[in-house]
């Protein structure tokens, strides 16, 4: 016999202003399973410190869709008594999160303590029915100890062009934060995803002081992509390093991620690794005018390594490197990489796209030590533009 509960047994009907009620009466029982067809519901699910498991019954066309234009989050899970919980896994899997008006606020907000029960999601896809409103963040995840997301998509606001719907867009699709040593975070894991924002995609927040500070122990990605417009697409902010507690490791593959600004911003990597990935710089839209940025900025990395990915700003992006390695870094390696600046064009319309504009490939900061360079890389372009293939303290080939 299914553990999970049929939210019609409540009294849920697709036909319904509002299905709260049955909802969270589901929600009670730690497990729902929503079968297909659109549901309103217009008051956040609240879970307070029970485990939750939620189901579709997938996220194509005649599958499941929640549907919500209330004021304000969702799901809520572990915020009920305003303290963390203890051991509340929550889990979805196989639906669609949908906003269909403006103001709504955050699609799942989950907050966890060290060793609790984690965070899981498969096949879930946020969206909104249109562009000038959508929710405000996808995911907000505290303490969250251990989580996998797997072909979780959700691209609200990575395509707008226009200045005037900013404030309307995602501003950032997810953000996983560890504000002391009871919330710690010890793996993040993405497979399959497309978390995309109009400022950041994913941001990692690490807060506290030496004593009582969190800690995000490892990020990983596989064949992710994303986008974001005027901030990098992920973001690692936190804390100066401190002894006794090492920085999170960052592995990065098989991926194709775009944006016309930066890809990643770290600070204090212990060791990252990005391999077999293909990424793009856009040009960014009339009336943005980003200033020209590092593509991928590590601030005090341990230890990096970049093997056989490509790199390519299209014709009127602007950036100063691809990689930077800055702060004090150390042990950074340069594998066999491609770099290419494109060549510039006319459109139909008589309109000139300017050649891609860069300073260097390569950058190592003149307090980077152990930067180590394998030949054998590409730089397209490069001679005929005038870009500096490596930049910075010379570099020894490995």
């Amino acid at each position: 016999m299914s553990m999970y509960k049929d939210v019609t047994d409540y009294g849920a009907n697709p036909n319904a202003a509002d299905n709260w009620a049955a909802f969270q009466a589901a929600a009670d029982t730690g497990f729902i399973n929503i079968p297909p067809g659109d549901w309103a519901v217009e008051r956040p699910i609240v879970t307070g410190s029970r485990p939750l498991f939620v189901r579709g019954a997938g996220m194509a066309t005649g599958g499941t869709r929640i549907l919500t234009k209330q004021q304000g989050d969702l799901f809520v899970h572990g915020y009920g008594a305003g303290q963390p919980i203890s051991d509340g896994q929550f889990s979805m899997r196989d639906l669609v999160l949908s906003t269909t008006g403006p103001g709504v606020g955050t699609a799942i907000k989950i907050r966890q303590n060290m060793n609790s029960g984690g965070f899981f999601m498969e096949n879930v896809r946020f969206g909104s029915f249109g562009t000038s409103f959508n929710w405000s963040r996808y995911i907000d995840a505290e303490g969250t100890t251990g989580t996998r997301l797997v072909n979780v998509k959700g691209d609200g606001g990575s395509y707008v062009t226009d200045p005037a719907l900013a404030g309307a867009q995602v501003q950032v699709g997810a953000v996983f934060r560890s504000p002391n040593k009871d919330a710690k975070i010890f793996v993040v894991v993405l497979e399959d995803c497309d978390i995309s924002g109009y400022h950041h995609g994913i941001k990692f927040e690490v807060q506290g002081d030496a004593n009582t500070g969190g800690s995000i122990e490892g990020i990983v990605m596989e064949r992710c992509g994303g986008r974001s417009v005027t901030g990098p697409l992920i973001r690692l902010e936190q804390s100066p390093q401190r002894g006794g507690w090492r920085s999170p490791y960052f592995n990065f593959s098989h991926c194709n991620m775009e944006g016309p600004g930066t890809l990643m911003d770290l600070d204090a990597v212990s060791e990252f690794r990005m391999h077999d990935n293909l990424q793009f710089i856009g040009q960014a839209p009339a009336g943005f005018n980003l200033a020209r940025e590092d593509y991928i900025k590590l601030r005090s990395v341990d230890r990096a390594y970049f093997d056989r990915n490509t790199f390519v700003a299209y014709a009127g992006s602007k950036l100063y490197s691809f990689i930077a390695a800055l702060g004090s870094s150390r042990d950074v390696h340069f594998g066999v990489n491609a770099f290419e600046v494109s060549r510039g064009y006319t459109l139909p319309s008589g309109e000139v796209i300017p050649n891609a504009s860069a300073t260097c490939g390569i950058y190592c900061e003149g307090s980077t030590t152990g930067c180590t360079y394998t030949p054998g890389s590409k730089f397209r372009n490069f001679d005929e533009f005038g870009v500096q293939k490596i930049n910075g303290p010379t570099i020894p080939t490995a």
